[in-house]
């Protein structure tokens, strides 16, 4: 193979992984951690929500990175999918959204290497704070009309 044969190919794999790059930092907010609780690689949508520069986070552990959060619930939920080698899900996380309060479902992914034991998580954040008011404001108007009614009793 000649030198220009070879540019060529660097310069198509460099795109793809590029490309690929973007996608991954345009998906849900979402971070890597292995099993001692160290951030291995997060999103820029995960950078983004955190308001802190992803790159100072690589390497970190969770408390540092995360000091406000919940470690020993992260903790926890992070072993139960390592050990299982199964998604664990936690329902309504709140959580501070660059200054406003959100709700989360989180979802912790083993990620099962060569040697089939799982040593790494992908921890996954979906906002669902317009689902979770519109569930509330739901329920308000529920609990009303059972109300109204009891009085027209």
């Amino acid at each position: 193979m000649n030198q220009k044969s070879e540019d060529n190919i660097f310069n198509i794999v460099q795109f793809s992984k590029n490309q690929l790059e973007s996608i991954f930092d345009h998906l849900e907010p979402m971070f890597l951690v292995n099993s001692q609780y160290r951030i291995i690689r997060l999103n820029q949508s995960m950078a983004d929500l955190i308001s802190k520069d992803f790159n100072d986070c690589i390497g970190q552990p969770l408390q540092r990175v995360f000091p406000e959060w919940d470690h020993d619930l992260f903790i926890n939920n992070i072993n139960l999918a390592l050990f299982s080698g199964r998604p664990v899900d936690i329902h309504d996380y709140t959580m501070t959204d660059q200054g406003k309060r959100g709700w989360y479902e989180i979802t912790f992914y083993p990620v099962i290497t060569v040697e089939k034991f799982p040593d790494e998580c992908v921890v996954f954040f979906k906002n669902v704070t317009e689902l979770y008011l519109t569930k509330k404001i739901l329920l308000e108007q529920y609990k009303r009309l059972e109300e109204q009614q009891t009085i027209l009793e």
